[in-house]
């Protein structure tokens, strides 16, 4: 992915997202970072009503980010190891960040 392109996204005030499941039901999402795996970018989205601070499990959410014609858009994938494998990656950076 365009390193330009992440830049935009990173300044853009937006940080919430919207995303739409199968029977057509919205749900806002936060964007807390983009991870860069093997070559290929992705996202790690929590609901936009949950507290980091909680002691409830946080689910996150991981898409790849995927460049087209309108710019980037994040894609659902089936992955489970490679959604983990990003996850581990965005935890080992926020332990690094706190350090």
């Amino acid at each position: 992915m365009d390193n330009e392109n992440i830049e935009e996204l990173n300044e853009n005030d937006e940080s919430t997202f919207i995303l739409t499941d199968e029977e057509g039901n919205e749900y806002p999402f936060s964007l807390l970072d983009f991870v860069d795996y093997n070559d290929d970018m992705y996202v790690v989205l929590a609901p936009a009503d949950s507290d980091p601070e909680s002691d409830d499990d946080l689910e996150l959410v991981v898409m790849q980010v995927v460049m087209t014609d309108e710019g980037p858009t994040f894609e659902m994938f089936e992955d489970d190891e490679l959604a983990e494998a990003v996850l581990d990656k965005f935890i080992s950076s926020l332990d690094e960040s706190e350090q």
